[in-house]
């Protein structure tokens, strides 16, 4: 009778408790920080304010929802994957952690995935994403990837020149590489743009909304912090 009691009461609960095991797991592990003062080149493709609201030290993930910590945290185990895949492969290859990029006008830092050395001796660098249905890169990704190859070159002296995006489908797990190359043009169109952000910040002006953020989107193409933007303080964090 008693076991029976105790099996009634656990299927009459609503949910299961080695949920909360996982649950206290991945907020323990939390990784969602705010640097104030410092762009990534993950953010770039982000809409003008959400980069300016990151740069000024309104987090991305205001409410530091548990949604957005298991992505957060997952992406991470995701690149932990690919380095030893790599690494074990025998291809000589430097990890993007150990590489940390910098730059100081206008500030911006961060960490690449994977540069492997060709048979040429080059350095070329690759960076994982995870998109459906897509035929070519969006604009923000290969703002990123060209980020990374142009300060791993003024860090470290890298030499990186080529390399590819690698698109993984969320549903089927395919890879799709796409090879890119680094463009000084574009790098400097991307620079003066961060400029620019920069110095709004420090004169506390806020950009005008973005139109292609009228609606609230779903993750991986919507803005993060549309809630926030469309509140009193969207247009005076300060």
């Amino acid at each position: 009778m008693a076991i029976r009691s105790m099996i009634n009461m656990i299927r009459g609960r609503r949910r299961d408790w080695f949920l909360d095991v996982i649950d206290d797991y991945f907020k323990s592990n939390s990784h969602v920080t705010s640097t104030i003062g410092y762009f990534r080149p993950s953010a770039l493709s982000q809409c003008i304010r959400e980069m300016q609201y990151s740069y000024i030290g309104v987090a991305k993930y205001p409410d530091n929802s548990l949604s957005s910590i298991k992505r957060m945290v997952r992406g991470i185990w995701h690149h932990d994957m690919w380095e030893k895949i790599f690494i074990n492969s025998g291809i000589p290859v430097k990890v993007g952690k150990d590489y940390p990029v910098s730059c100081l006008c206008p500030c911006i830092m961060g960490t690449s995935d994977i540069i492997i050395e060709n048979s040429l001796g080059d350095n070329q660098l690759i960076d994982f994403k995870s998109y459906a249905n897509a035929y070519s890169p969006p604009w923000g990704h290969l703002a990123q990837w060209s980020m990374y190859a142009y300060l791993l070159n003024m860090n470290y002296g890298m030499n990186v020149s080529k390399g590819w995006l690698v698109r993984e489908d969320p549903i089927s797990l395919e890879l799709e590489p796409f090879p890119v190359k680094l463009e000084m043009e574009f790098i400097l169109d991307i620079m003066h743009g961060l400029r620019v952000i920069e110095r709004y910040s420090v004169e506390k002006l806020m950009f005008p909304k973005d139109m292609r953020c009228g609606t609230k989107r779903a993750w991986g193409s919507g803005c993060s912090l549309y809630d926030f933007c469309n509140s009193e303080k969207g247009d005076n964090p300060w």
